[in-house]
């Protein structure tokens, strides 16, 4: 076995235990078995850390997909409830005048169609408004466990 020194140009360095081998090039941890305890150690913090990594990534992802189906779902939606409203207040400006017509007074048709309206608010939010919130809900938990 030859003797390395590697720090022969510097006097008054001590030598390591790991300077004495037969290729000057190798390291304290190189020097160890390949299946030694510290390499599978090693080994496994590197897949661990590759594993977790891999998985935080595809959590991500998956967050990303469900977030993306829930909004477009939302979205398609509130452009029919957009094209609804649309439809309603046009309907409603149209009978107000017809019953303005009928009634001699337009100001009477407004004040009519306003009335039914609210009724109708009233309404849809008493009876309705508990069925309208529990079958969103359910759709949006659908969307997201899909």
């Amino acid at each position: 076995m030859a003797v390395h020194r590697a720090n022969q140009n510097q006097p008054g360095m001590p030598l390591t235990s790991y300077q004495y081998t037969d290729n000057p090039e190798f390291t304290p941890h190189e020097m160890e078995s390949p299946d030694s305890p510290v390499t599978e150690v090693e080994e496994l913090f590197e897949r661990l850390e590759t594993y977790s990594k891999t998985t935080f990534e595809l959590a991500k992802l998956k967050s990303l997909e469900v977030t993306t189906m829930i909004v477009t779902s939302l979205l398609s939606k509130l452009m029919v409830a957009v094209a609804a409203a649309l439809f309603l207040i046009v309907f409603n400006i149209g009978l107000s005048i017809y019953l303005g017509e009928l009634l001699g007074k337009p100001y009477y048709g407004y004040f009519l169609v306003a009335m039914i309206d609210l009724l109708l608010a009233v309404l849809l939010h008493l009876f309705f408004q508990p069925l309208i919130s529990k079958s969103l809900g359910q759709t949006i938990i659908k969307q997201a466990l899909q």
